[in-house]
């Protein structure tokens, strides 16, 4: 005959499952927004070889194509224009739209251009050969991917403003109503902003499979929800990555939010309209309080996702206690699930402790830098 649990085992388990299960219910409708925003897939281009891609030499930033480069993009053509793409944009340097052309003649498409699309800007690094700008230029856009919007290439731009260039532009061509476009731009443009905003980034592809002339980078989304890398270049993109990407993209995301409401404030400070000040002052403050709700949020999801996927196949492995022998066995089957339980967490406990300490000082940071720059300049100068 079957031995009942005791009461307070059974009422341990109750509990635990019951906190389990309200969590993840809880979760879930918290990660079910209320409009979701349609989708559409943009596939970058590199341009083909351009004069500057041939001889090496950055100091001119507008050069044509090669007569190669003109053959790749015929070759290109031939080869993408399957893809029943509905839009065709491109950077306002010659060398994408020589590359789109051949394109718009098989597509029968108008190309229109987007200034957001063109290449960085070499700053001090311009003039020097493409290898060692490329090699310079890397180490700053390594900062990019991690959330260090901040770092800036000596004598051009800072993430902060790269990413707001980008995103301006793919937001015109959803706005546009294109649901499958095809962009053409520039290596260092494609390669970073991809991997500073796709949810399921690998660093490794920058390192392994560096884009060349006509490679291609597949992302799905939308400016409102974000985007997912699908394939870089051939290389197939697992959508749903590993919990260590995950981790790092939810901190990536949190630390990006001070710096984005900062330098959204210095761009409402150069129009002059109070107003606009006002309002860039008050979202980005907004913003950055909920970046650790956001935040601790997304990591209870991954460390939640993560659990479902290991502990419960564990449990479900674990080995039947006969009837009798429940409690003779040590009642293996219900402490069992208890320990699980626990585990999953002390993990998520742990996890939301560490990833909150690493946003604390931005968050402090963005509100002094709010402060400052809507301090008025009498209120400077008596300070």
């Amino acid at each position: 005959m079957t031995e009942p649990l005791s009461p307070r085992p059974q009422r341990r388990v109750r509990r635990i499952l019951v906190s389990a299960s309200t969590t993840a219910v809880l979760l879930l409708g918290a990660a079910i927004p209320a409009w979701a925003a349609e989708n559409m897939t943009v596939t970058f281009v590199r341009h083909a070889e351009s004069e500057g891609n041939a001889t090496g030499n950055t100091t001119d930033d507008n050069p044509p194509l090669t007569e190669l480069g003109e053959q790749q993009a015929r070759d290109s053509a031939d080869r993408l224009a399957g893809n029943d793409y509905d839009a065709i944009y491109a950077s306002d340097l010659i060398r994408t739209q020589q590359t789109a052309g051949p394109m718009a003649d098989e597509l029968g498409l108008p190309i229109h251009v987007e200034h957001g699309f063109r290449e960085l800007e070499a700053g001090v690094l311009a003039g020097l050969p493409e290898r060692v700008a490329g090699i310079g230029m890397l180490v700053v856009a390594a900062n990019w991917m991690v959330g260090n919007r901040s770092a800036q290439i000596p004598g051009s731009i800072d993430g902060n403003e790269f990413d707001a260039r980008m995103d301006g532009a793919l937001k015109v061509v959803y706005d546009s109503g294109a649901r499958n476009a095809v962009v053409y731009s520039h290596g260092g443009a494609i390669m970073f902003w991809v991997l500073m905003n796709v949810d399921n980034p690998d660093p490794m592809l920058l390192l392994e499979h560096p884009l060349s002339n006509t490679d291609t980078v597949v992302v799905e989304g939308n400016p409102e929800d974000g985007w997912t890398l699908v394939n870089w270049n051939g290389v197939e993109v697992a959508k749903d990555p590993a919990l260590p990407t995950k981790l790092l993209v939810d901190v990536r995301d949190a630390v990006v939010v001070p710096q984005t409401a900062g330098y959204r404030v210095g761009q409402a400070l150069q129009t002059g309209d109070l107003p606009t000040i006002a309002k860039a002052a008050q979202d980005g403050v907004e913003d950055v309080i909920n970046a650790p709700v956001q935040l601790v949020k997304d990591v209870a999801e991954d460390m939640s996702d993560e659990f479902a996927k290991t502990e419960v196949a564990g449990i479900a492995e674990m080995p039947k206690s006969g009837g009798a022998t429940d409690l003779r066995d040590g009642n293996k089957a219900a402490p069992g699930v208890v320990k699980a339980l626990n585990r999953s967490s002390g993990k998520v406990r742990a996890a939301v402790g560490a990833t909150r300490e690493q946003v604390s000082s931005s968050v402090r940071s963005i509100k002094d830098a709010v402060k400052k720059a809507t301090t008025k300049p009498s209120e400077k100068d008596a300070a």
